[in-house]
């Protein structure tokens, strides 16, 4: 349910039998339903970071998980306990930042 409710904040297209056409072509992006497949921003976080990095805001989300050197400043990485993680620990604080906006 995470991963479908994160698509929908970052504009992606969430393809399931409830927005599909008779021919199998999703209603929403026109993708056919055999060609698509729905992210797994658990599995892979790295797709959470390329879709939060296209963001304005992308900063910011960036400090909230705590991507701060000591003096306050701005690093050009993320914490390995995200990255490598795949139970979705990036995917659902994303979520909870989006939301809170």
């Amino acid at each position: 349910m995470q991963n479908r409710r994160l698509a929908e904040l970052f504009g992606i297209c969430w393809i399931d039998v409830n927005n599909l056409d008779d021919e199998g072509i999703c209603l929403k992006c026109g993708k056919a339903y055999e060609s698509h497949s729905n992210p797994d921003f658990a599995a892979d976080p790295r797709l959470v970071l390329r879709e939060m990095m296209k963001r304005e805001d992308w900063m910011y989300f960036h400090e909230s998980i705590g991507c701060l050197d000591p003096e306050h400043r701005y690093l050009d990485a993320v914490l390995i306990d995200y990255i490598l993680d795949q139970t979705g620990l990036l995917r659902d604080r994303a979520v909870e930042w989006l939301e809170g906006k």
